[in-house]
């Protein structure tokens, strides 16, 4: 419920979320089964930027975007929220991987259960 964050200029090794508390809230950041992190290039277009996937099986088939600028960034309101739980075809169904592509300010996100790759504006979601 805690995915373990770095970024190599700001905050080397750091969490976010609600230790032990599983959740889709984003007021008081909750994850439920998280599967992967990304980050922004350091120096790049969204340096301090931190993408995870949070839909590993769990209550939530999202991806958060959170801001590494500074501590308390991490336990604020994320930059954006994309995805839900729904059988629209525009959300995920359990967003596992992701990657981000600095050059294109691309996220890519596999989604698992829709047998796709998503590619997102990493800035806008």
């Amino acid at each position: 419920h805690t995915p373990p964050t770095h970024h190599p200029h700001t905050h080397p090794f750091t969490s976010a979320g609600t230790p032990g508390k599983e959740g889709h809230d984003v007021d008081v950041l909750q994850f439920g089964s998280t599967a992967d992190v990304a980050t922004g290039v350091a120096g790049g277009a969204l340096d301090g930027a931190v993408w995870v996937s949070d839909g590993d099986g769990g209550v939530n088939n999202r991806v958060v975007r959170l801001n590494m600028t500074n501590s308390e960034s991490l336990k604020a309101h994320p930059d954006w929220v994309t995805g839900g739980t729904s059988d629209d075809t525009e959300v995920f169904s359990s967003p596992h991987s992701i990657a981000y592509h600095d050059p294109s300010r691309s996220l890519l996100v596999a989604d698992r259960d829709n047998y796709r790759i998503d590619v997102l504006d990493a800035a806008t979601g």
